[in-house]
């Protein structure tokens, strides 16, 4: 039978594993669920979530599964894996509320939960701009119109406006604003400790509020940590 430590090795061993096929973007990424739920069954019964001394590793780990729960991010993630890790974040910043890691962990968790609203926003737009365009064209040919409503300008605006009254959009403006919260929370963070934020926070800070804007639709990357 392992000890506690043997476990906790093995855990973060097989989590090494998976951090290795997501930078591969394997295809068959589905095949870590299951070892993604032994490592977080296996952790659970251990005291790792509560050692002060492993915070490096918690994120490593936290992040690792974050991404594997959320490697199909248009069609939503994997519930049980992506609510461990929400979980673990928040029990995290209750002992390290000043962590830049942990405050972009909690954020890029958000950025996530958007994709699949954003998702539909993008295939809206899709649908609905072939009809926009020959719309538009009509418009263009016609050099006698003074009809207000149907300058470029204001068709554009209209078009913007029933855009944001989307469900999807809303849904999604909701779930940026914690993003966008937290992300530059990290950036604060990060300034008052005397260091400088790292391209890819500032990155994920532009993605959520251009996606908050409707500018472009949502890119997540993935924010892995050093291997241990």
């Amino acid at each position: 039978m392992q000890s506690a430590h043997q476990e906790i090795t093995s855990a973060l061993s097989r989590v090494s594993r998976i951090q290795r096929a997501l930078q591969r973007n394997d295809d068959v990424l589905s095949h870590h669920i299951g070892a993604a739920r032994t490592i977080i069954s296996t952790l659970s019964g251990t005291t790792f979530m509560n050692d002060a001394t492993r915070t490096r590793q918690q994120i490593f780990v936290i992040d690792v599964l974050q991404c594997l729960a959320y490697h199909d991010a248009d069609h939503g993630p994997i519930r049980d894996i992506a609510q461990w890790c929400s979980s673990s974040w928040l029990h995290l910043v209750q002992h390290h509320p000043d962590s830049p890691e942990i405050l972009s962990g909690i954020g890029h968790s958000w950025l996530l939960r958007a994709q699949p609203a954003l998702a539909r926003v993008s295939e809206h737009d899709q649908t609905s701009g072939s009809s926009d365009s020959s719309g538009s064209e009509e418009v263009h040919g016609s050099s006698k119109t003074c009809d207000r409503d149907t300058w470029p300008g204001h068709a554009q605006t209209e078009s913007q406006n029933q855009r944001r009254a989307l469900p999807e959009y809303v849904e999604a403006r909701g779930l940026l604003e914690p993003a966008i919260d937290y992300l530059n929370r990290a950036v604060g963070a990060s300034r008052r400790q005397g260091r400088t934020p790292s391209g890819d926070l500032l990155t994920l800070v532009s993605i959520a509020l251009d996606g908050r804007e409707g500018q472009s639709r949502l890119t997540v990357t993935h924010r892995l940590q050093r291997p241990i």
